[in-house]
């Protein structure tokens, strides 16, 4: 959002072009005129002047337990002078806590192995960086594992997937009927309307499947994938009948598998090699 309003802004006024903010009240509070979003603000007043410098994303992930390594974040510097990176108070020192090249901006193992030591799953940091001009930009230090979906039940009025986020944000989500065809309002695409259809809660840590998704999705099973910030896809199925939903995480779907005179449950995956959609199992047994 920060990066559309900064290259429309400035382009408008290269342009010569008037703007106009068309907004509800959620950008501006009208009661006490103050702004919801302060980078918001200061994005829009510095593109009147000029370009400001942004990051490729706002979001920097650290895996938890990934070997230690740095970490490359692109910026686009729009022909501004990067001139400071605070942490707090705490001002990081080139060539010890990061490097820049270009740009490419590149914060060291060592910097980032003291951010998520002994922490906890989530966000670790908020890192200012600085330029000579423009507005500031901000990344999130996001600390992150796997995100794992719970099985559920509901019904298209109150249905919540239990989600353990573990530190990362979810982008988008993807609905297909398990038979083809795109599910869900729009269906002229798979991917469907964030806030609209889908709602991830980090407070009560659960992803809501709204009534006007419901609305527009026929019985049987369908299949989303969840997109999330750190590049995982999570997929997810849920089956309607009427008003009844249920919802099983893909991972450990059981299936039953005939084998000669009886039935064998067996765990399965998916994956895909050189564009081919393979199944692997994984294991099986009769009883």
């Amino acid at each position: 959002m920060l990066k559309y309003i900064e290259y429309f802004t400035s382009k408008a006024v290269e342009n010569k072009l008037a703007l106009m903010l068309w907004d509800n009240g959620g950008t501006f509070d009208r009661r006490t005129l103050q702004w919801n979003d302060p980078e918001l603000y200061d994005q829009i007043m510095a593109s009147l002047k000029g370009r400001s410098s942004t990051g490729e994303s706002d979001l920097i992930f650290i895996r938890k337990n990934a070997p230690a390594q740095d970490t490359l974040v692109p910026l686009h510097l729009n022909g501004n002078v990067l001139t400071s990176i605070k942490l707090g108070d705490y001002e990081l020192m080139e060539g010890t806590d990061y490097a820049l090249n270009g740009e490419d901006l590149t914060l060291k193992a060592s910097f980032t192995a003291k951010l998520t030591e002994s922490a906890a799953l989530g966000e670790v940091a908020e890192l200012k960086v600085q330029f000579n001009k423009g507005a500031d930009w901000t990344f999130h230090v996001l600390y992150n594992d796997t995100p794992v979906l719970q099985n559920a039940e509901g019904t298209t009025a109150n249905f919540a997937i239990p989600t353990a986020f573990n530190g990362d944000r979810l982008a988008t989500m993807e609905a297909v009927y398990a038979e083809g065809g795109n599910a869900g309002p729009d269906n002229w695409t798979s991917f469907k309307a964030f806030g609209l259809t889908f709602k991830p809660s980090y407070a009560t840590n659960e992803i809501t499947l709204t009534q006007s998704f419901f609305n527009k999705v026929n019985d049987g099973t369908v299949i989303l994938k969840f997109h999330f910030w750190s590049g995982a896809i999570i997929e997810y199925t849920i089956t309607k009948n009427g008003t009844n939903i249920t919802g099983t995480d893909r991972r450990t779907e059981i299936v039953l598998v005939k084998k000669e005179s009886c039935f064998a449950p067996v765990r399965w995956g998916r994956t895909s090699l050189f564009g081919l959609s393979l199944i692997i199992i994984l294991y099986g047994f009769c009883s």
